[in-house]
């Protein structure tokens, strides 16, 4: 259906309310009158990228570029990259008139985002740029990196004019400094990322947005010597829900001494954390005000022979904890092995008893065995997933054959672990903290999200076996699941009943 050329204006502000911003340009083109009803609405603008001002003739370009978006009167998003070169102190001035330009733009400007390198020739002209009033700004990303070591730049009163209205996300990355008798109020601003040295405290930094819903904080240096008077996050930020942090390579220390008490009334926090020391520091306090039932899942979320990421999510409800610990001389082999630093019943003994429910990769079976059966004292689900288990460094790995072709059973070896089993069952007391371990009954679940799996029979006691379920087995009843996905013959289901109180599976289709 054509659109009618002339239409009252109510109408048309009404249509261009339901569409996506590349139908609001194209709108423009259509007359004069749905011109002006496109180029009045928020979505209108004109985006500019500009990612390598490094020479007179790229900074002419852009400057040209944002004088005739200027005279058109259009709202603008700008994402500037600028790097006079090393060693440079903008001596040509490229730098002044680069910033000259965007700050006649201010007004017009819906997203801001700056990465500037600069010395201080240019540092003073920045931040009168900065000051200009940005009623329509959404998004502020400032990205500011000096010429000299240990200088900061100082934000005053009036960035952005002292207030801008609209303004949602700020992300500022650098070395700077806040005044604290004039640090501007941004109640609108619900996200915040926070990165580099500040020469602030944080109840400075909250001041400036007492609305926040969401708080980055990376490689984070607060300029404070005393961290004991720190309010609690939840005090500085009332309304934060999610938290997300970390912390710096060279061991800087988080604002906060006590994260627990410091962090126990928001509901998400998430870290990534590189050393041992800040995953001995940090972890069993931010994980100690989730409430049972807890779930633990426990995934690498990126391997190779050099490095593993392992995420661990523990969840209780409302209040959930995630980390990502980056080992960076850590291979994958030595989570496998349970060579590293980050032991998880270290992270988790504090809520052991809470915890009802665990998921872990069966490529870490090793680096979660030494924590489920002496530590997880209450738990009732133990779910494995098979998925990635053979790959290009299986020499190591507990299951070393391929999981996609049938498997028959090896009855001596069956024999082999079920021997183990029931003579360990006989044996627990002399197994430390074995007694702690409570009459629960425990459902042991192998799954996969590969089409089909072939578990025998002797490879699932085997598994069972480096979980240390023989502790279990003299305590409580263990059942299994063999998910559909998992593939075994009713004679492997016959000799698993033998061991265990039930056996469940579902055949796939």
């Amino acid at each position: 259906m054509p659109l009618p050329p002339r239409a009252p204006p109510e109408i048309l502000l009404t249509v261009v309310d339901h569409l996506d911003q590349p139908d609001v340009i194209r709108l423009a083109h259509v007359s004069r009158s749905w011109r002006a009803a496109a180029m009045a609405h928020k979505t209108f603008y004109a985006f500019i990228r500009a990612s390598h001002l490094t020479s007179p003739t790229s900074i002419d370009v852009f400057c040209s570029n944002l004088e005739y978006v200027l005279g058109r009167r259009v709202r603008v998003a700008l994402e500037v990259r600028y790097d006079p070169g090393a060693g440079s102190d903008d001596r040509d001035g490229s730098g002044l008139r680069l910033l000259a330009v965007i700050r006649l733009v201010f007004a017009r400007i819906v997203r801001l985002d700056l990465d500037f390198t600069i010395g201080d020739n240019a540092l003073n002209a920045l931040g009168d740029a900065l000051q200009e009033p940005a009623p329509l700004i959404e998004s502020l990303d400032l990205t500011v990196r000096l010429a000299g070591p240990t200088r900061m730049m100082p934000l005053s009163g009036s960035c952005l004019g002292g207030t801008a209205s609209n303004l949602r996300s700020v992300r500022i990355t650098g070395r700077y400094t806040l005044d604290p008798s004039f640090a501007p109020v941004f109640p609108s601003v619900r996200t915040l990322w926070i990165e580099g040295q500040w020469g602030n405290s944080m109840s400075c930094i909250s001041g400036s947005f007492p609305g926040l819903t969401e708080l980055n904080i990376k490689h984070l240096e607060i300029q404070r010597a005393d961290r004991d008077d720190i309010p609690p996050v939840d005090t500085l930020f009332p309304h934060l829900r999610t938290l997300h942090m970390k912390p710096g390579y060279n061991n800087a220390p988080l604002p906060w001494r006590d994260m627990h008490t410091a962090t126990m009334r928001i509901p998400s926090i998430s870290a990534t954390i590189g050393n041992s020391w800040v995953f001995e520091s940090y972890v069993p306090s931010l994980v100690q005000a989730i409430p049972a039932p807890v779930r633990l899942k426990v995934v690498s979320v990126r391997y190779n022979n050099l490095n593993a990421d392992i995420s661990i999510e523990v969840n209780g409800g409302e209040i959930s904890r995630s980390f990502t610990f980056t080992a960076l001389n850590t291979s994958l082999r030595a989570f496998e092995s349970n060579r590293n630093p980050y032991h998880l019943s270290f992270a988790v003994r504090g809520i052991a008893s809470r915890i009802t429910h665990l998921y872990f990769s069966g490529r870490l079976v090793q680096y979660v065995a030494p924590a489920v059966a002496v530590h997880l004292h209450a738990l009732q689900r133990l779910e494995i997933n098979l998925t990635g288990i053979y790959g290009p460094v299986c020499d190591e790995l507990l299951f070393d054959f391929d999981l996609a072709t049938q498997q028959k059973v090896d009855k001596p070896r069956f024999d082999e672990y079920a021997e183990k089993l029931q003579r360990a069952q006989g044996q627990n007391a002399d197994i430390p903290n074995a007694a702690a371990v409570t009459a629960v009954p425990l459902t042991l679940v192998v799954t996969s999200s590969r089409l089909r799996v072939w578990f025998p029979a002797h490879k699932v006691l085997q598994l069972a076996l480096e979980l240390r379920l023989d502790v279990r087995l003299g305590h409580a009843p263990v059942s299994i699941v063999l998910d559909e996905l998992v593939l075994a013959e009713q004679e492997d289901i016959e000799l698993l009943r033998t061991v265990f109180l039930a056996v469940d599976n579902v055949e796939s289709v």
